[in-house]
């Protein structure tokens, strides 16, 4: 047990001490390092979704703009306005003329119900059945 005191004894320990030292702070040091590259790539990474999502939001309220335009253009328009503003002329041109207004004659407007049927397939043709809205 003496001879084992002694060799401890003997050790250099100032090369010991600082190398565990050195050690111990070197391990801390890359620990920090690495956090602070991890906040790094955290902020980087929060505003790419971040950005993402608001694109994704402004892409979203749109959509709800056209779909809310599509649904109601009659109100935005005014075509309600315009159809009684016609009506009315129309009926103050029946008061002062004192006469029916009638539409203008065609020459096919005497035509039979195959003709009626061709222009209603025609129409039908060019505006798709369910386009129309209904109150």
């Amino acid at each position: 047990m003496g001879e084992l005191i002694q060799r401890a004894v003997e050790l250099p320990w100032g090369y010991i001490m600082s190398t565990l030292v050195i050690r111990f702070v070197g391990v801390f040091i890359v620990l920090a390092i690495l956090m602070v590259g991890m906040q790094v790539l955290g902020s980087v990474v929060s505003r790419l979704v971040s950005g993402q999502e608001a694109r994704a939001a402004e892409a979203r309220r749109r959509e709800a703009h056209a779909v809310a335009l599509a649904e109601a253009p009659e109100r935005e328009t005014g075509e309600e306005e315009i159809v009684a503003a016609m009506g009315a002329a129309i009926a103050v041109a029946m008061a002062a003329s004192r006469q029916p207004i009638s539409p203008p004659a065609h020459p096919d407007v005497t035509a039979g119900s195959w003709a009626m049927a061709g222009r209603v397939a025609l129409m039908n043709r060019r505006l798709p059945a369910g386009t129309q809205r209904r109150r």
